[in-house]
Order: C-alpha cells, then sequence, then structure tokens
C-alpha cells in the first residue's frame, strides 16, 4: 500500500511498506535536521527501509547523488554534483568514486582516468586553455611518473611528488632547449644536462635552478 506517513518530527516517508513495517519498494523519504540546518530528500527503490537499488539523494546544501545504492550508499554506476559545481560521473564503491571515472569542474577542467577510494589514482586533467597532464595522482595531486603540457610553451615528462616536479625528468621549451636531469620540489636540483643548442651546453651538478658544484659547459667549440 501508499502512505503518507509522518514517521516523527525529523522525517516524513511516503511510500510503500513490507510486512514489517518498514520502507520496501519505491518511496520518498524527507529527513530534517533542525539544529545542523541540513535537510535531505531520499528517493528510490527501498529494501527493508535501507536504500537498494536505483535512488536519488538531495540535500539542502544543493548537492544531489544519483545512481545504483546498497545498504544506503552508491555501489557501481552514479554520478555526484557538488554545489562547488562540479560533477564526478562514474564508478561508486561503498559510497566513494573507485574505478573508471570523469570529474566535470565549473572552469570547465576536466579529469578522465581511474579512482581508488575517493581519490585520482591515474589519468588526464584536462584545463580549457589546453594543457594537461596524464599520469599518476595520490591525494588528488600528482604523484609519481607524468606527463604535463603547458601548450606549445613547454613539456616536463618524468618523476613528480605532491604537484611538483621532483626526481628525474625532462623539461622541453618553445625554443627546443631542454633540461634533463634531476629536480627537487619543482627546481633542477642534482645532476643533469641543458642543452640550449648544438653548440652550447652544461652538463653537472645544480642548486635551486642553477649551475652548482662540478659541472662540464661547452660554447662553440670551448669546454
Amino acid at each position: 500500500s501508499i502512505f503518507n506517513v509522518e514517521i516523527s518530527e525529523e522525517k516524513i516517508y511516503k511510500g510503500s511498506w513490507s510486512f514489517n513495517k518498514k520502507f520496501h519498494g519505491y518511496g520518498v523519504l524527507y529527513e530534517f535536521n533542525y539544529e545542523k540546518n541540513k535537510d535531505s530528500k531520499t528517493e528510490g527503490i527501498f529494501n527493508e527501509g535501507v536504500l537498494n537499488g536505483l535512488g536519488r539523494i538531495f540535500l539542502s546544501n544543493e548537492e544531489m547523488i544519483i545512481g545504483d545504492f546498497n545498504f544506503n550508499k552508491l555501489n557501481g554506476s552514479g554520478e555526484y554534483c557538488r554545489n562547488d559545481g562540479s560533477i564526478y560521473k562514474g564508478s561508486f564503491f561503498e559510497g566513494l568514486p573507485q574505478g573508471n571515472g570523469m570529474e566535470l569542474f565549473k572552469n570547465e577542467a576536466k579529469f578522465t582516468g581511474f579512482y581508488l577510494a575517493g581519490k585520482k589514482k591515474h589519468g588526464k586533467f584536462l584545463w580549457k586553455n589546453g594543457h594537461f597532464y596524464q599520469g599518476d595522482f595520490y591525494n588528488d595531486l600528482f604523484h609519481g611518473y607524468g606527463l604535463y603540457k603547458w601548450g606549445n610553451e613547454r613539456t616536463y615528462e618524468g618523476n613528480w611528488k605532491e604537484g611538483k616536479m621532483d626526481g628525474k625528468g625532462k623539461l622541453v621549451l618553445i625554443d627546443g632547449s631542454y633540461y634533463d636531469g634531476e629536480f627537487v620540489e619543482g627546481k633542477k636540483c642534482g645532476k643533469g644536462l641543458y642543452v640550449w643548442n648544438k653548440e652550447k651546453y652544461y652538463d653537472g651538478e645544480w642548486k635551486n635552478d642553477k649551475q652548482n658544484g662540478y659541472g662540464v659547459y661547452y660554447k662553440n667549440g670551448n669546454r
């Protein structure tokens, strides 16, 4: 049967019931939290009091969650529309993005890739201006091995740590010059080769983006 029943001051449910007097079948559940000023509307298929199957949750902060639910959590394909304007579409596990998915952001940036426990693990981040990063992530930061391209201006391919170039990598500039060597926190540091052209290069030690320590400098036949 279909009822419109006020469960308490904090809940109103309209929908089908089981013989055990629990939400069962299609229904709509309204929940009110006056202390925290957080309300929600849950619509979908219930099974003995919990959301199991296709459903939608509307939150008072203008966020929406839609997809396949299992015991009130998204499991399978779904969509999460956040109040910051971003949208995640893809696979969920225990309510968190996990597996293949895509995020669209308010500034028109886009990420496509693989998620683990709600965090980006590997994929491609593309910005509106054409810049992109493709590679590994940790805690949603560039971390591991990856390629970053600043349009036609420059390209870096190599190791990253917490969002910065760190480790071995190669940075190529628009004029064809390049640095192939070690980085620390986004700066040339350690051993590396910088080639301006076939007549000019430096191969040696670096610190804070500057030649520092032992090295070989070659220019126009002079060493």
